[in-house]
């Protein structure tokens, strides 16, 4: 509260308590937030440069785990945030027997109670509240039940210090609590001595993990990604650990995932200085790589805003033509929008499709015309063609019969890509993108494993073996994996042999082709 009477204090910095957003628009350095105050449902627009989010998360409250939360059992079994609070009001007794039970809910395997992840601070808790409990009641008992001990290199002094006056029992089974003469029977094993023990315990204080709040409403409205457990996911881990892939939304905290408060004041430290940075300049450099929306082919379905990640494209209802516009700003060049237009009403800025059919048309019947099996490889720019460089670089030898042609992401790669390949005369189509997880466009490799499957089913209808059309995840580092796979490929083509070259015969897969597309 003291924070809050401080912030409000200063003239550019308002404050909007019991409150949403409801609604976000534009790009870097012109969005327009819509904030909802959901006591008086008043909603106040906002127009900012950058955004930081810091939306935090919660205690896990493990209602399933050891009768918390039952009728009696309120001041026997409790979290680590209510043993701060009792502590805090001095509400325990000196010489009273405390268990501490470790990965209460977290470390679960998926599908049962808890999370599968571990919340980090739990161990540190944990070792700090045991020495607040001995320094304060110096006569109880306690005894730490622990799966395993995880602090950092500045606690590692606490965990020695808590070690030399607290019992520290391991298990591998979990321990079973059960309420027995008005005290609380623990049994362990501890897996260090073999040995089965029972602890007679007045209280029960349960290390449950950090649960991100919901963020999901928020996470659609500024177009970023979230992982499985509902964390933000930052735009790369190591090169931008503060940033989302989309320009000028920044995070810190735990909204990002479990840590403590060092580590959350550190990251937050790292995002304002981040955020700073088009403040103070004024500009932002724009990507010459963009989607470019041709208004008379347009037919308004949609799909592209459908597929693209970040909120760059979509139809303008405003306009008394409904048409698609791409905005600049947002737009990364991934190119998923125009592999996925029916109408073919967009194209991407140096990676247009009068640009990359001439070099499929090349690759097939320039100087490799007598060399057989043919393969037009596509191969994603930021991890497949990476991973092939670096598969020169380390001397792994690979076939020459594949003919590389970089795109941005394999999301560009549209299914007529594919087919004009295999209609040029090409033996064979290899393509290459980001592992699944690690897109650069977060989803574009996702979108690329959906189209796989649909073209290898139109190539069987036009009777190409689907055999001659291979999807691989390479990153950058695995130059020997590219080797490998593309040696693989170029093996199986062999095998099968060489299409057709009979004219009949291209002819007529020439018109299963347009038709099946």
């Amino acid at each position: 509260d003291e924070k809050l009477k401080e912030y409000s204090s200063y003239k550019n910095i308002s404050t909007y308590l019991n409150s949403e957003v409801s609604e976000v628009k534009g790009s870097i350095g012109d969005f327009e937030i819509s904030v909802k105050d959901n006591s008086t449902k008043k909603i106040t627009n906002l127009k900012v440069g950058v955004i930081i989010t810091a939306t935090g998360a919660h205690e896990y409250k493990p209602e399933e785990w050891y009768h918390y939360g039952e009728d009696g059992m309120e001041d026997k079994i409790m979290t680590q945030l209510e043993l701060s609070d009792k502590l805090r009001n001095d509400e325990l007794k000196d010489g009273e027997s405390l268990v501490f039970i470790h990965c209460v809910g977290s470390r679960q395997p998926e599908g049962e109670r808890g999370v599968t992840y571990c919340s980090l601070i739990c161990c540190s808790e944990s070792i700090r509240h045991s020495l607040l409990v001995k320094e304060k009641y110096p006569n109880s008992d306690i005894y730490v039940l622990y799966r395993d001990v995880r602090v950092g290199t500045d606690e590692e002094p606490y965990y020695w210090d808590a070690r030399e006056n607290i019992n520290y029992l391991r298990f591998n089974e979990y321990p079973t609590v059960e309420p027995e003469n008005g005290k609380l029977k623990v049994n362990v094993q501890d897996i260090l001595t073999q040995t089965n023990l029972t602890i007679h315990a007045d209280r029960v204080v349960l290390s449950t993990p950090l649960i991100p709040n919901d963020t999901k409403k928020l996470g659609e409205q500024i177009k970023c990604a979230r992982d499985q457990n509902g964390y933000f996911l930052e735009a790369h881990v190591k090169l931008r650990p503060v940033d989302f892939a989309t320009d000028g939304i920044y995070l810190a905290g735990t909204c990002h995932g479990p840590k403590g408060i060092a580590d959350s004041i550190s990251q937050a430290r790292g995002a304002a200085a981040h955020a700073l940075i088009p403040l103070i300049s004024g500009e932002v450099e724009n990507e010459p790589l963009v989607s470019v929306v041709n208004p008379a082919l347009c037919i308004a379905c949609q799909k592209c805003e459908e597929v693209c990640n970040f909120g760059a494209i979509g139809v303008n209802f405003d306009n008394e033509v409904l048409v698609s516009e791409s905005n600049p700003l947002l737009c990364k060049g991934c190119g998923d929008c125009s592999a996925a237009c029916p109408a073919g009403a967009i194209t991407m800025s140096h990676f247009s499709d009068e640009q990359i059919y001439p070099m499929v048309k090349e690759a097939v019947k320039g100087e490799f015309v007598d060399e057989r099996p043919r393969i037009v490889g596509f191969l994603c720019n930021w991890c497949s063609y990476a991973g092939a460089d670096t598969c020169g670089v380390s001397r792994f030898q690979y076939p020459t019969n594949i003919r590389p042609i970089r795109v941005m992401c394999t999301g560009r790669i549209p299914k007529h890509f594919i087919l004009q390949a295999f209609l040029e005369g090409a033996d064979g189509v290899f393509i290459g993108g980001c592992h699944i997880g690690d897109c650069h466009y977060l989803e574009g490799n996702y979108d690329m494993l959906r189209r796989y499957n649909e073209i290898r089913e139109i190539l069987e209808k036009i009777g190409i073996n689907p055999k001659r059309f291979r999807l691989e995840w390479v990153s950058a580092s695995e130059g020997k994996r590219f080797s490998e796979v593309v040696t693989d490929f170029t093996n199986e083509i062999k095998k099968l042999g060489p299409l057709p070259k009979n004219g009949d015969k291209i002819e007529l897969i020439k018109e299963k082709a347009k038709e099946s597309v």
